[in-house]
């Protein structure tokens, strides 16, 4: 097992520090530029097999690196980001506000749930499955996502639960790699790895 985990590139709403959740934000230039840089970075891995979230930031960045590969990529509308529902476009500052509220009347902070979104919680769920079967791929594959999934993903292969994923956090197109040494240990062997994009700023 060998499970290369990026984040998508840069958008608009990422520098404006948006929640962007399921809406299907385009990379902005910088992004573009980051893409390029990352399927370069990748260009010497073994890499057989390509998932990717279906939203645009993601199967893009995805792409990229396929064709330095010449592999197709396949889309997993399961490795979305979250849901934000009624709070998707609004500021993570005054996301935060509303999720401490809730959090002081007594919800617990995995369940809070978006108008029309996702809780944390259900986003383990969605990806459970997801996670599973990258335990039992044996072509080295990358997965091209978002930052909560992402975070998640790396939490559950790496045997751990929904609330050691909030203590991940990923920049733009960063890299993590997770092996597997021996018959059974796993290994993060890379963690948020974004030097491919010194000197683009």
């Amino acid at each position: 097992m060998r499970i290369i985990l990026v984040r998508h590139g840069q958008t608009a709403w990422n520098v404006a520090n948006r929640a962007q959740g399921h809406s299907d934000e385009p990379l902005d230039a910088l992004g573009e530029r980051q893409i390029a840089a990352l399927a370069e970075a990748l260009s010497g891995e073994r890499i057989r097999r390509i998932v990717s979230s279906d939203l645009s930031r993601a199967r893009k960045t995805a792409e990229t690196v396929a064709a330095k590969h010449g592999l197709e990529v396949e889309l997993d509308p399961r490795l979305r980001e979250r849901s934000f529902g009624e709070w998707e476009g609004r500021a993570f500052e005054a996301i935060r506000k509303d999720v401490d509220d809730r959090v002081e009347a007594g919800h617990h902070p995995l369940e809070v749930c978006p108008p029309g979104g996702e809780s944390v919680r259900d986003v383990w769920h969605r990806l459970a499955p997801v996670i599973e079967s990258l335990r039992q791929e044996r072509r080295p594959i990358l997965v091209s996502t978002h930052g909560m999934a992402k975070s998640i993903l790396l939490a559950g292969l790496l045997g751990a639960d929904e609330s050691v994923a909030r203590a991940f956090r990923f920049g733009n197109t960063a890299i993590s790699v997770v092996g597997l040494h021996g018959s059974n240990r796993v290994v993060l062997e890379r963690y948020n790895d974004t030097r491919h994009l010194e000197g683009l700023e």
